[in-house]
């Protein structure tokens, strides 16, 4: 009788490893079907159970046309579950390989791969329940299903962002619904299509929202190409995307016709558009004021409890943007970043964005942002992925109990919530300041004054050289002060730990771990 861990071979080529237990399948283990197909996670009496990761190999054995990673019961997918279903275009298309592919739970689908994706419930094997269904084009369903259709409540996006509520019996009338949506947004010619967004905010004595409204449309209707070449060259980018706080497999789990927020921070990197005037998380408060104002138009108690775990996602640099939310996040980037007197009205600023700086980003070569804002955690990637929870609850805590209620935790909040910490480990809050990456640009040191040529050339006089010391000093003062009241996102708060890490390291702090804790145990004290 097989009990334990064996492998078995059957007679149609298929081969089981795995637990055992009263000559059954019982406990985790992996089958490779005859077909190419593999399953591989828990099993009970012989099927698979519990959860698990499917694969269903292309008749090219190539790659997977269909991917699920879930619960199963009874040897169907039962419960929540997520679907990959995968298309090769003609001019990609792979010839036969006699190189097995790797196992499901390790795959991921090639860039230029076509991939629909569901996100939900199943029951008997069926998409049952509510669920999410991204398309290939970009567009989605958010609604219910009932035994693999579309039933009741829910809505449709197309891929520029048009939005319809639907509360469909059959999928004929989702079908339908969804036919309606498309036909708005091609009753122009395809090449002049462009989202609808939002001017909420960014309207002033110049400009008034109703006047914006039609200035950024003849925008979006004079940049798309540019817009849509972005977006698409940056959603198939995975090479220096990924920041220490990014879970490993974020390019397995990728979702079509969305780009994922690391992305739209390595276009910003590439353009030099990421620095000390306009950080990490000046970037993710813009996604978070695209998404409330999306918010406002959605029903329900949908947009209470959508939108905090929205925002959460976007301050932890893990979500998501479709074209229309790309396209309105850039022109608030651009409404924040550019100025001066040849930029007073939002055309001036975006066609500034989009005719310059961002004109050359999509051919550049990605730099990782990571290297450049957020060395230590790079450092200590392995410590950081080890604490991600922990840290995550440090930071909620901060939030929670801050004045204001604002979006991020400002510097000055963490560092009095560490001075436990740092005070036992001699290092002071300038310290920590000054050896910020994520607040200091590439190309300056701010926090050191060069002399110029004609102070190098003078012999000045002693008194001219305490006058100008102290006002190098009073600069470097209000600088400081300044910063310390700069809004951290996650991934900075992150860095900002990460640093009091490195700098006690070199005092003499070696274990890491017993540091974390420390600092931990410190915050949630406040």
């Amino acid at each position: 009788m097989r009990h334990g861990h064996g492998t078995q071979a059957y007679p149609d080529g298929s081969v089981y490893e795995g637990k055992w237990q009263c000559n059954a399948r019982h406990g985790n283990g992996c089958m490779r079907y005859s077909t190419g197909d593999i399953y591989e996670g828990a099993w009970s009496d012989g099927t698979p159970c519990g959860n698990g990761v499917m694969g269903w190999v292309d008749r090219s054995g190539c790659f997977y046309r269909e991917l699920y990673k879930g619960e199963w019961k009874a040897g169907c997918p039962d419960g929540s579950g997520v679907s990959t279903y995968m298309a090769m275009p003609k001019d990609c298309l792979l010839g036969s390989s006699s190189t097995p592919l790797v196992t499901p739970s390790q795959y991921a689908a090639p860039a230029e791969a076509l991939l629909n994706v569901y996100v939900g419930a199943y029951r008997r094997g069926q998409r049952h329940g509510r669920g999410i269904f991204y398309y290939a084009d970009g567009s989605c369903y958010e609604g219910g299903w009932a035994a693999g259709v579309k039933s009741g409540e829910g809505h449709f996006t197309s891929a520029v962002g048009e939005v319809r509520e639907m509360n469909a019996t059959s999928e004929q009338e989702a079908e339908a619904a969804e036919e309606a949506v498309a036909a708005l947004t091609l009753e122009e010619s395809p090449s002049s299509v462009v989202p609808s967004v939002s001017p909420h905010g960014l309207g002033n004595l110049l400009e008034t929202e109703d006047d914006l409204q039609v200035t950024m449309h003849l925008l979006l209707l004079r940049y798309n190409t540019t817009l849509k070449t972005l977006f698409k060259d940056y959603s198939h980018r995975s090479a220096h995307v990924a920041l220490p706080t990014t879970r490993s497999d974020w390019w397995q789990h990728r979702l079509p016709g969305r780009m994922t927020l690391t992305q739209c921070l390595c276009l910003l990197h590439d353009a030099h558009i990421l620095g000390s005037r306009f950080s990490i998380g000046a970037a993710l408060r813009a996604v978070a004021e695209v998404l409330r104002v999306e918010a406002e138009t959605w029903k329900g108690a949908r947009a209470a409890t959508t939108l905090a775990a929205t925002l959460t996602l976007v301050n932890e640099a893990e979500g998501t943007l479709n074209y229309r939310q790309f396209c309105e996040w850039l022109i608030r980037v651009a409404v924040t970043v550019n100025g001066g007197p040849t930029c007073t009205t939002v055309k001036a600023k975006v066609s500034a964005l989009l005719d310059g700086s961002l004109s050359r980003a999509s051919g550049a070569s990605s730099r990782a942002v990571a290297t450049t804002f957020l060395p230590n955690s790079l450092q200590h990637t392995e410590d950081v992925q080890h604490h991600l929870s922990s840290l995550k609850r440090c930071y909620a805590e901060l939030q929670s109990v801050k004045d204001g209620g604002r979006y991020g935790v400002s510097l000055r909040s963490c560092l009095t919530a560490m001075k436990g910490t740092l005070a036992k480990c001699q290092i002071s809050s300038a310290c920590v300041l000054e050896k910020l990456a994520w607040l200091t640009d590439e190309s300056e040191s701010r926090y050191r004054t060069a002399p110029n040529a004609k102070t190098v050339a003078e012999e000045p006089s002693l008194a001219q050289e305490m006058v100008t010391s102290a006002m190098a000093r009073n600069r470097q003062v209000q600088q400081l002060d300044k910063d310390a009241g700069t809004e951290q996102s996650f991934v900075e708060f992150v860095e900002t730990v990460m640093t009091i890490v490195e700098v006690a390291r070199h005092r003499g702090c070696t274990n890491v771990d017993a540091l974390l804790v420390d600092l931990q145990r410190r915050l949630f004290a406040q």
